[in-house]
């Protein structure tokens, strides 16, 4: 088997493949074809989270930051852990769309700039072919566990 993911996450550092679990009764992802539909991602490490609040008011842009690439990166682990459940020979893999929710007030308006930290990683692991796509970003007044940040993802993999 091989799971060419995991061994460009672990290029990067990205190296916690063991997740917790889903918070309530869901898949963290699922395979349906050539699609893997991944559940909302918070920033959690080790069973917590990293940071909590509001983006705008609780945090600052290093801790936006941060979380919001751990996010991803829990996203990207999510594909991968379904690709060992499903003990698939992985060629190619490509981001489709992801969705992030931004934790924030009604008087933020950066929701884009602060998101293409989720984008550039996912460019940066997965390539400019592979890794562009299609995005939406909305801000919420609240999310699960208080997190400043949750992100999906659909991606496409040729197995």
């Amino acid at each position: 088997m091989t799971n060419w993911l995991k061994s460009k996450l672990i290029s990067y550092g990205i190296t916690n493949f063991e997740m917790s679990g889903p918070l309530a009764n869901y898949q963290p992802a699922m395979l349906n074809e050539n699609y893997v539909f991944v559940s909302g991602n918070l920033p959690i490490n080790n069973g917590t989270i990293i940071h909590t609040g509001k983006c705008d008011l609780d945090l600052n842009v290093e801790e936006i930051k941060n979380s919001i690439e751990l996010a991803t990166s829990n996203m990207l682990i999510s594909v991968c852990n379904i690709i060992d459940k499903k003990n698939l020979n992985i060629d190619f893999i490509k981001c489709i769309n992801i969705r992030g929710y931004i934790n924030c007030s009604e008087k933020f308006f950066e929701h884009s700039k602060i998101f293409n930290y989720c984008s550039d990683l996912i460019v940066k692991i997965l390539g400019d072919d592979n890794g562009l796509h299609t995005r939406t970003v909305i801000g919420v007044n609240s999310l699960p566990l208080n997190s400043p940040v949750e992100i999906d993802g659909i991606f496409f993999i040729k197995h």
